[in-house]
């Protein structure tokens, strides 16, 4: 599911570039920020009111293969939203034409959990966005604060 936004993330990491270290920075700060977004998915899906996923739902008559257990996990957060959102969003903020594929991908990603009935559109769009945020906020704040490091420096 992952792999297209890997390769990019891989061709990011060892593209030679004059800001190669501060490239890899945010992409790892993406991979970070996905990760630590699903540890607070998982705590908001113990905390907020149980959601059944599409699939739950009878009256919608899909009949995609899934796993029993999907029934007891809430429809909201997407774990797999969550991570492509943050790594897109690493990526976008390394190379703007590039990370729009990437957003692309990780949109396209989520579009497959909603047609197998896995999430409902709301539960993916809202977490790549919440997700690609944090990380945009994150990294814009370290920008800022390293160019008033680099203002005061002698």
């Amino acid at each position: 599911k992952f792999l297209p936004l890997l390769l990019v993330l891989i061709g990011f990491w060892f593209a030679p570039s004059p800001r190669q270290v501060r490239h890899r920075q945010i992409l790892l700060e993406g991979v970070v920020t996905g990760f630590a977004a699903i540890v607070i998915g998982r705590v908001l899906a113990l905390a907020l009111p149980f959601r059944d996923r599409p699939l739950a739902d009878d009256t919608l008559g899909l009949t995609f293969p899934h796993e029993a257990e999907l029934r007891t996990w809430s429809s909201f957060p997407s774990d797999h939203a969550v991570m492509a959102g943050a790594v897109a969003a690493g990526v976008w903020l390394v190379d703007r034409r590039l990370g729009l594929v990437a957003v692309a991908l990780a949109l396209l990603m989520a579009a497959v959990r909603v047609y197998v009935g896995a999430h409902w559109p709301t539960d993916v769009l809202a977490i790549i966005f919440i997700a690609g945020g944090w990380l945009a906020l994150v990294t814009s704040i370290q920008w800022i604060s390293e160019r008033a490091l680099d203002r005061d420096a002698p």
